[in-house]
């Protein structure tokens, strides 16, 4: 007997160790703003990395996404099996559907040499091999999710300019697109760095489709790093990399 659907506060909840936070984003979060749930409706994913705000109590934050998450996706790594807050999602994930016979827990393996890592109790359980050709095709068939026609894309409206770490870095605004045109829709638009920790006021919302972010800072100093952009039922998007944040 499956949850209630009004129980589900996000369709997808992916799991995985920070080492892949790079494979994650580019090749599931942004991937899947193409598609939309069998019923019509933008994915909702949670991704700790999106969805945490600083100054939470991980534990909880994440035992209750997991409790109302419709499916959890574990991203099989070394990293992941020898993480034990991965390890501990793991075992909240695979609990709620221990057989797999209700669709809640899909894992899905960086390489076939981690199924040797992956812990007796959870072994039982098919994962998807990313090696394999046409594993994310294999993953949206699983879901039951639909691919999406016209859909929005953010862009980055400017070149990001070299900055000094602690201190502010220039404005940046991102635009929202439908087919290469801004378009005037409302949407709450996040920034995200590949590497080091983004401070500062990393949400904004779109005003005339675009969102500027003048309050944002690195507090150590990072060599080069990319921006992410990313707002529910959207395409992504990557910045050029800004250099020189050092002290």
């Amino acid at each position: 007997m499956t949850q209630p659907e009004q129980q589900f506060t996000w369709d997808l909840f992916i799991s995985y160790a920070r080492e892949s936070q790079s494979f994650v984003l580019k090749q599931l979060v942004e991937p899947l703003r193409h598609y939309r749930t069998a019923d019509g409706q933008p994915i909702k994913i949670f991704v700790d990395s999106l969805s945490l705000r600083a100054g939470v109590n991980w534990m909880v934050k994440v035992t209750d996404a997991i409790r109302s998450s419709r499916v959890m996706i574990a991203v099989y790594s070394r990293e992941f099996l020898a993480s034990e807050n991965c390890l501990y999602e793991l075992d909240r994930g695979a609990s709620r559907d221990p057989l797999g016979a209700r669709g809640m827990f899909l894992p899905i393996a960086l390489s076939p040499a981690v199924g040797s890592l992956v812990p007796a109790a959870y072994d039982g359980l098919n994962w998807v091999n990313v090696e394999d050709e046409g594993w994310f095709e294999s993953v949206i068939k699983t879901l039951d999710y639909r691919r999406q026609g016209r859909i929005q894309e953010l862009s980055f409206a400017d070149e990001i300019r070299p900055a000094t770490a602690g201190g502010p870095l220039p404005p940046v605004r991102v635009e929202v697109l439908m087919d290469g045109r801004r378009t005037n829709e409302v949407l709450e638009i996040r920034l995200i760095s590949e590497t080091g920790t983004l401070r500062g006021t990393t949400t904004a919302k779109t005003q005339n489709g675009v969102a500027t972010f003048a309050e944002i800072f690195f507090d150590t100093p990072v060599e080069s790093t990319r921006l992410l952009a990313t707002a529910e039922a959207t395409i992504s998007s990557n910045s050029s990399a800004p250099k020189g944040l050092s002290r």
